[in-house]
């Protein structure tokens, strides 16, 4: 419930960074660094071993 595949969130992620170069605005910058941040710790948390 609520879950996001794991390739779709490494493809979000390797979407922000290659976008955030084209960027000006510092207030979006700073949300799509956020966004991505997000990103790799539920990547992070799929990839835990327990």
């Amino acid at each position: 419930m609520g879950a996001v595949s794991r390739e779709r969130l490494e493809n979000l992620a390797e979407t922000l960074r290659q976008r955030r170069d084209m960027v000006d605005d510092p207030r979006l910058i700073a949300i799509i660094d956020e966004i991505e941040l997000r990103a790799e710790v539920e990547l992070a948390k799929l990839t835990r071993t327990i």
